[in-house]
């Protein structure tokens, strides 16, 4: 199978690990469940001389009574093993898969909706890792069964083989299922991930839902989807655990065949009661272990459509080696710190040159075509137009969230390969219309993770320019309040502002901005450009912007604007000569000729 190479690549990430908890396995089945079965074999034997043989019996007794004790104190090891192993796989896997997502631009970084995304983090890497625990079952099993086989042979071939060739049948007939289980599998997969998304939906929208009292049909879509993660859970829960159950009733019929061919064996002495204790002793484990093969061969398939939704996850260019490729991970260490962005001289903006930059969305004539632009250091320049004119459009292809499929971009004169690694801070930062704030403190959805101590962070000029001052006297923990889900504790203005500190805390050579002040009141706007235009005394830089806007005083404040239209620059020049020279500027600002 292809995907073998893979489990072999987890299998050595930590050998240690694993190789341990195989080790420990193999105490317990091999060693210790062999050992029981021998003691059993030699109590029963030695019943008809009880009297000449007291002192075996009273050992074997004690043998009974501690050696649980020693299992015990080696399971425990082994489960803090296994749990070592699990935690170190899932967040190999994670780690690698969130790496790769973050590389990507941000409007291919996941394919198919985020609810699915969520359920393949959380399902089908756990499936993986709980699959490569099994694993170490299955072999201790399967060497189990190779030594229990080999003794019962030994004692006796026809009981043996009477005994096995239901088992062997019956996990012949699981095998031939397997494809069902798949089916069931990768349908109760994208139902979980349908609720998971829509939920999500659902909690985002939840003003617009109540202003349209669309609870009632809300709740019965949701209803609905339920139903079907329901039915798809079910089938699949119910075709798994029939399979686990005939083998489990296997042992019973196994050890009506035993009585029933022991009998004569008994009576003409080839068989003892010893071995008789030792067959039904073996029989249970013989069941578990058919039981456990007829498992780790679902969770093999079920694993292999996990690394099917992660493969697609990762998109069809990236290679699935990815999913696997060892990596330091900190499941103990303290996790590492984030480090503040060096300024280097290189770093320096002197100007940013656009030359024919070009994007149209899949499959629709929208987007932007061959727009040129300079942007000048310490210069404001704002892009501005009807709806659909392609601003935003502009902003995302120059920062790499959409590849740019035609033109160059310069920074210094050198040319920018990756957008999207390139225009990070100190370089750029950016700030988009409607922000995307986390369910954590204030003073956290700003700094990020970032030093607050560190001395290139000034988090209260941040807020100062942010205009947020007063804004967080009103909140019950000032700065340490947390905003909850998308900043829902603030009001459209103040998340724009929390925004626009996160930007300025990161004290960038370029400030990119979607209409940052859109939902800003006239009296905070005003004071929040007074304080923007003197940006770059307070952070001994030059700062230069590029902002998206169609508001008066920031159009009037800029010293050039770019005016698009149907996703091509229609003009630019100052506002003055704008209004004098184009009609299409004249109808935005409101004015007539």
């Amino acid at each position: 199978m292809r995907y073998n190479r893979y489990i072999w690549k987890l299998a050595t990430f930590r050998p240690f690990t694993y190789l341990s908890i195989f080790f420990i396995k193999f105490l317990v089945f091999c060693v210790y469940v062999q050992g029981i079965g021998f003691i059993y074999l030699f109590f029963f034997n030695s019943l008809p001389d009880y009297v000449h043989t007291y002192r075996l019996i009273w050992s074997v007794i004690i043998l009974i009574i501690t050696l649980p004790f020693v299992r015990a104190v080696v399971v425990s090891i082994d489960i803090a093993q296994e749990i070592t192993l699990l935690f170190s796989i899932g967040a190999l896997i994670r780690q690698a898969l969130l790496e790769h997502i973050l590389s990507q631009p941000a409007a291919r970084a996941v394919p198919g909706s985020p609810g699915e995304a969520i359920v393949q983090f959380r399902d089908d890497i756990d499936q993986i890792a709980n699959f490569m625990d099994n694993l170490t079952f299955a072999f201790a099993y399967f060497l189990f069964g190779i030594f229990a086989v080999i003794e019962m042979l030994r004692i006796n071939l026809f009981i043996t083989l009477l005994v096995l060739t239901p088992l062997i049948l019956l996990f012949t007939g699981a095998r031939i299922a397997q494809r069902r289980i798949v089916t069931y599998r990768k349908v109760s997969r994208r139902a979980a991930a349908a609720i998971t998304n829509f939920i999500a939906e659902m909690i985002g929208a939840i003003q617009a839902i109540k202003a349209a009292h669309a609870e009632s049909p809300v709740s019965q879509h949701l209803e609905k989807l339920n139903d079907v993660r329901r039915q798809s859970a079910l089938h699949e829960l119910l075709f798994s655990s029939s399979i686990r159950s005939v083998f489990s009733s296997t042992g019973n019929i196994g050890t009506g065949l035993i009585l029933l061919a022991a009998s004569a064996a008994i009576q003409n002495h080839s068989f003892t009661i010893g071995d008789f204790a030792l067959f039904a002793y073996y029989l249970s484990f013989m069941t578990m272990l058919f039981n456990r093969m007829g498992v780790i061969f679902t969770d093999y398939n079920q694993t292999g459509v996990s690394f099917e939704r992660l493969t697609h996850l990762l998109q069809n260019e990236a290679s699935p080696d990815i999913l696997v490729r060892h990596s330091r991970i900190a499941l103990q260490d303290p996790l590492p710190q984030v480090e503040v962005p060096i300024r280097h001289p290189q770093d320096r903006l002197e100007c940013v040159r656009i030359v024919d930059l070009c994007y149209s969305y899949p499959g629709t004539q929208r987007g932007i075509a061959n727009i040129s632009l300079t942007l000048k250091r310490g210069s404001l320049t704002v892009v501005t137009g009807r709806i659909g004119a392609g601003k935003t459009t502009l902003l995302r292809v120059l920062l790499g969230v959409l590849t740019p499929q035609g033109g160059a971009i310069y920074w210094n004169d050198e040319r920018v390969v990756d957008p999207s690694t390139f225009f990070v801070p100190p370089r750029s930062a950016y700030t988009a219309q409607v922000p995307l704030l986390f369910s954590g403190t204030l003073k956290e959805n700003i700094l990020l993770g970032l030093p607050e101590k560190d001395n290139g962070i000034d988090l209260a000029e941040a807020l100062h320019l942010a205009v947020l001052e007063e804004d967080i006297k009103s909140l019950e923990k000032g700065i340490e309040t947390v905003i909850g889900r998308r900043g829902v504790k603030l009001s459209g203005g103040q998340k724009q502002r929390v925004a626009a500190a996160r930007m300025f805390v990161r004290n960038p050579e370029l400030l990119v901005c979607d209409d940052l002040s859109s939902a800003l009141d006239i009296e905070t706007e005003t004071i929040f450009w007074e304080r923007v235009q003197n940006y770059g005394k307070r952070f001994e830089v030059e700062p230069t912007f590029l902002i998206v806007s169609h508001r008066h005083s920031v159009l009037a404040q800029a010293d050039q604007i770019l005016l698009l239209k149907d996703g091509r620059l229609e003009s630019q020049g100052t506002l003055s000569s704008l209004l004098k020279s184009s009609e299409e500027m004249r109808q935005i600002w409101g004015v007539d000729e």
